[in-house]
């Protein structure tokens, strides 16, 4: 599989022209890996994202999109809700006293769009 990051719609489409499998969307919300971004794309970004792709890809072969950034589980239902397909999370995960449950809570809120 192939991806990429994009952070306009431009960039998105650009990207899917190329055949990607996936695209990472984003900065969705504030994050400690770049604390420098204030001016986020926000968490409504990926579905709107996925529908400009739905509109433009006349093959149909429409990339997965993700959120990423500020992820968390407080505020992963947000893009699911929105129309990403799913969401990317590391920090929430990784510094968990648990990664197993953390990806599980995770999964759970998502499910509950």
């Amino acid at each position: 599989m192939i991806g990429t990051s994009a952070h306009s719609l431009e960039s998105a489409a650009n990207a899917a022209l190329l055949g990607v499998d996936y695209i990472f969307v984003g900065t969705c919300y504030l994050t400690l890996s770049h604390p420098e971004k204030l001016d986020l794309e926000g968490p409504d970004f990926p579905g709107l994202v996925r529908d400009y792709l739905s509109e433009r890809c006349a093959d149909g072969m429409i990339p997965k999109v993700f959120a990423i950034g500020g992820i968390r589980a407080n505020n992963c239902m947000e893009p699911i809700k929105s129309g990403a397909n799913g969401v990317a999370v590391i920090r929430d995960v990784m510094q968990a006293s648990s990664p197993f449950h953390a990806a599980l809570d995770l999964k759970t809120k998502m499910a509950q769009k």
